[in-house]
């Protein structure tokens, strides 16, 4: 899923430990392999997930459109976050978007040194990635929308 998703549907699963900044997080972080679980679009990057653009960062036309793809993409997240959550604890919104996000920032990491724990962490992250609808965008967004909407409501259900 994109990072956007991933910050709602993160921050969604935090609110269920508004008072427990460490399970908070947690809850947020494995939202994110249970939402990648679910069949998606995703946008392509052309070099920060190139599996041949490992270690090197090459500053040019290329890289510079996949950071603001990248970072509209979380701004995007993190507002839309804040809206969909108002009035909940501006700290906790920004744990649930940090954990939300955090394995695709454990993902580059690997990319860029292959050690361990960033190896098995990427095995298991492959393991439960679902199908990536390319070639079905409409349909690929849709299951973004329909996912952060029912997480959503289902947080709201339990938390209020």
């Amino acid at each position: 899923m994109i990072l956007t998703s991933h910050s709602i549907i993160g921050v969604a699963a935090a609110r269920l430990a508004p008072v427990n900044p460490i399970l908070a997080f947690s809850l947020a972080f494995l939202s994110h392999f249970v939402a990648d679980a679910i069949p998606h679009w995703e946008y392509k990057l052309s070099k920060i997930s190139d599996p041949k653009y490992s270690e090197k960062i090459s500053l040019n036309k290329d890289f510079a459109i996949d950071v603001m793809k990248v970072g509209s993409d979380i701004l995007f997240g993190v507002l839309l976050s804040y809206f969909i959550f108002y009035g909940e604890n501006p700290e906790l919104i920004l744990i649930g978007i940090l954990g939300g996000i955090f394995p695709d920032i454990l993902q580059f990491l690997y990319g860029k040194i292959k050690i361990e724990p960033l190896i098995t962490f990427k095995k298991i992250h492959d393991a439960v990635h679902s199908e990536r609808m390319e070639d079905r965008m409409f349909f690929g967004i849709a299951t973004q929308v329909i996912t952060i909407l029912f997480i959503t409501f289902l947080s709201y259900i339990f938390v209020n």
